[in-house]
């Protein structure tokens, strides 16, 4: 059961993430810092719930959602304890599993390339997906402040990998200690790296169509 303070902090969240004035980035950005801050201390399960309420968000009708949306994604994609988590769901599969797929849109050409066969493929179909899903879904956004953030966030995203990855292995080559305990900034670029990968094809032939 929830701890009643989670509770009223992820519903206060909530609050915020709709909240008015988002249509500013000085406003978003400072909302956004916030909410980053908040998802590194809550516990994994509460995580995973207030992501999938930021996915929702890119999906509204309201353009300050989707904006604040797409701009939460970019920054989530870029921490380590995400991809912490991602991790440890990959070793110990739980029931939170089963809500990423069911939030996922399996009738996206996007999703259906990057599960392939099998919606229930333990590597793939994680929350990762549903966010990259969601932040693919507002590229072709109607309006072009959604496309521009949106871009920016992938942009962002892909730099974080490359930049990451190189920073591992120079600091993996460099000391016999490192080798032992892994940076956050390689483990971060070998993720990203990895997940980039799988949907690759899906990303660049749903680009392309």
């Amino acid at each position: 059961q929830q701890h009643p303070i989670l509770t009223l902090l992820i519903g206060m969240l909530h609050k915020l993430f709709t909240s008015k004035g988002l249509e500013r980035a000085e406003s978003r950005s400072r909302v956004c810092s916030l909410g980053i801050l908040c998802l590194e201390h809550f516990p994994s399960r509460e995580r995973g719930q207030l992501l999938r309420f930021v996915s929702n968000m890119c999906q509204s009708k309201v353009s300050s959602h989707r904006l604040l949306g797409v701009e939460l994604i970019g920054e989530v994609l870029c921490q380590a304890w995400f991809w912490k988590d991602e991790r440890n769901c990959q070793l110990k599969k739980t029931s939170d599993d089963a809500a990423e797929v069911s939030s996922l849109d399996l009738n996206s050409s996007f999703v259906q390339l990057a599960l392939g066969n099998d919606v229930e493929n333990d590597n793939i179909a994680t929350t990762s997906l549903l966010l990259f899903s969601s932040l693919h879904s507002r590229l072709t956004d109607k309006l072009p402040a959604v496309r521009t953030r949106t871009a920016m966030s992938f942009v962002g995203v892909l730099q974080k990998s490359n930049v990451n990855s190189v920073m591992g292995l120079e600091i993996q080559t460099s000391s016999e200690l490192n080798q032992e305990k892994e940076s956050d900034d390689a483990f971060i670029g070998k993720s990203l790296t990895t997940t980039l990968c799988k949907i690759g094809p899906s990303l660049v032939h749903s680009l392309r169509n």
